[in-house]
């Protein structure tokens, strides 16, 4: 759909899908996150986490409670990032897969896993899971393996030319006030 004028000299917003570069720089650029997952009664949780990606993982870390219970016992979870700049400029991701606590033994492959996400959320806060780390109290790592991805977007803009994105202005990781 493109932009079309309304009565009062505006333009209509443009509503599009979003390509898979796309959606791979906005979840690269942001750190905030919310997980959506069922709870044991059926209701549905819905919470903020910081987060990094790597390749088709969404890596994050939490505190240990009876929420990580209800995520890691019903392990399909849904993801999303948003970026609004305006009421009809913004772009949003959804990410949908397994949701999995990650540990520092098991299998090669759990242990190797660990490691991997470790690392990608040490490229954000180098102390991550030190003596120095600056959130030592979110000491469980999550992982959600990237099954489906969709993206879409809207832009106020002629021809659907998108709002400048957050970059290195953005808060990070570590700056953010969500706990």
């Amino acid at each position: 759909m493109n932009a079309h004028a309304m009565a009062d000299g505006t333009e209509r917003p443009e509503f599009r899908e979003m390509s898979r570069n796309e959606i791979d720089a906005l979840l690269d650029r942001n750190r905030v996150g919310r997980v959506a997952y069922a709870r044991p009664d059926g209701q549905i949780e819905i919470r903020q986490i910081h987060y990094v990606r790597d390749g088709d993982w969404i890596f994050g870390r939490t505190s240990w409670s009876d929420k990580v219970e209800s995520m890691t016992r019903y392990w399909w979870a849904a993801f999303a990032v948003d970026e609004i700049d305006g009421r009809f400029d913004w772009r949003s991701v959804v990410v949908h897969g397994g949701l999995y606590p990650l540990l520092p033994e098991g299998g090669p492959s759990d242990v190797e896993r660990y490691r991997r996400a470790v690392d990608a959320l040490r490229r954000i806060i180098p102390e991550t899971m030190t003596p120095e780390d600056p959130v030592p109290f979110r000491g469980l790592i999550v992982g959600i393996a990237v099954q489906e991805l969709h993206g879409r977007a809207a832009s106020s803009q002629p021809d659907g030319a998108q709002a400048p994105s957050p970059g290195a202005d953005s808060p990070t990781f570590a700056e953010s006030s969500i706990q």
